[in-house]
């Protein structure tokens, strides 16, 4: 059975706030173009609702790969954004597909329980 965490909050926030040093420009940027490339796809009429659920799939990898690259100290920079669709393209997508449908399918279920 694995370990649970009885980390106090407050040292989690400590440590985020450690780690963030110095790098709140890097990462406050990265989240922007995230959220301006993602807003600008599903701004096209034309992309329907299909390109950005392939396109979230591999940008939340990359957002990953960079949250935790900065969080351990190592060099996080914006290109780990883009790693996503470099290395592990159809797996994020196929994982972003059925994240999706079990939420959907378990609000489903809890919905037709609740009185």
């Amino acid at each position: 059975m694995p370990k649970i965490s009885t980390t106090p909050n407050a040292e989690l926030m400590t440590q985020a706030r450690e780690a963030l040093q110095g790098k709140w420009s890097l990462a406050v940027g990265v989240f922007l173009v995230l959220i301006v490339i993602l807003c600008g796809v599903q701004a096209i009429p034309e992309a329907g609702p299909f390109l950005p659920l392939i396109l979230s799939g591999p940008f939340s990898v990359g957002l990953a790969i960079f949250s935790l690259a900065l969080s351990r100290g190592e060099q996080a920079d914006m290109q780990q954004l883009f790693s996503g669709f470099q290395k592990h393209f159809g797996v994020s997508v196929a994982a972003y597909i059925l994240v999706g449908i079990f939420v959907l399918l378990w609000a489903l279920l809890l919905r037709c329980h609740i009185p």
